[in-house]
């Protein structure tokens, strides 16, 4: 199964590439890849971006854009049911127009980021189930043959980056997503692995989607389902045409 703080997002980058992960797929935990989280603090507020998002390892960046010195803190919300943090985290005084970073795994759970002297109002940070990134390129560095998709919204620099690079070894890779196929819009997001084994969701291959938002999605290897959806997807793929082999961002003729 897969899972479903300056106010600028940087996202830690992924390096492309399937190296060791090659091997045959295990339906097994691994860990999601850390995600970066600005947090600005000034004179008045503390601002966090993005202030919802999956769980799994983060950094967090924290600037102080206040006159003086602040030490920023992550602690449990008042009221919540679970924590987004283990044990309450701190930033140690941060110096005026200086910044820090702490690295910190957060879970399920709602926190808020303020300051110790609490003299500036919290701000709230919701984080949902682990996310998935991680299981999905495992799941396409282990193909042998052939990568089926059929998802509208597939977007995610990282993940068609892998897909291009999978492609270019020699894996059939087929994308069925906005282009037309015969007045079929499918909304479902689905892929198939060399035949053998299958996701199915609401999960798309988007930024979004992987890393913040709630999704739920099954892996399939009851051969016969597999069976199934490999019909489904070739009579798609049939209505689709050359359109399936493009992948977002490749050149048309």
């Amino acid at each position: 199964m897969l899972g479903a703080l300056g106010a600028t997002l940087a996202l830690a980058t992924v390096a492309t590439g399937c190296g060791s992960d090659g091997s045959d797929y295990a339906n097994a935990d691994r860990p999601p890849a850390p995600l970066s989280i600005s947090i600005a603090v000034t004179a008045d507020r503390i601002a966090v971006s993005p202030d919802r998002l999956g769980g799994g390892p983060v950094v967090l960046l924290i600037a102080n854009e206040s006159g003086r010195s602040r030490e920023v803190t992550l602690a449990a919300s008042d009221g919540a049911d679970r924590s987004c943090v283990a044990d309450n985290a701190s930033s140690g005084p941060i110096n005026p127009q200086d910044a820090a970073r702490i690295t910190l795994p957060l879970v399920e759970g709602t926190c808020e980021v303020g300051v110790a002297d609490g003299t500036l109002r919290p701000a709230r940070l919701i984080v949902g189930p682990e996310r998935s990134r991680a299981e999905f390129r495992a799941l396409i560095c282990s193909a042998r043959h052939s990568i089926r998709i059929l998802d509208h919204k597939l977007s995610d620099p990282d993940l068609v980056g892998l897909l291009r690079e999978r492609r270019g070894e020699g894996i059939t890779v087929t994308v069925l997503g906005k282009q037309p196929m015969r007045g079929i819009e499918p909304h479902g997001k689905m892929m198939i692995i060399d035949g053998t084994r299958a996701v199915l969701g609401s999960t798309a291959l988007s930024t979004l989607s992987l890393d913040f938002r709630r999704e739920v999605s099954v892996v399939v290897h009851d051969a016969a389902l597999v069976k199934q959806l490999n019909v489904s997807f070739q009579e798609l793929d049939a209505k689709a045409g050359v359109a399936a082999t493009r992948l977002p961002g490749d050149r048309t003729a």
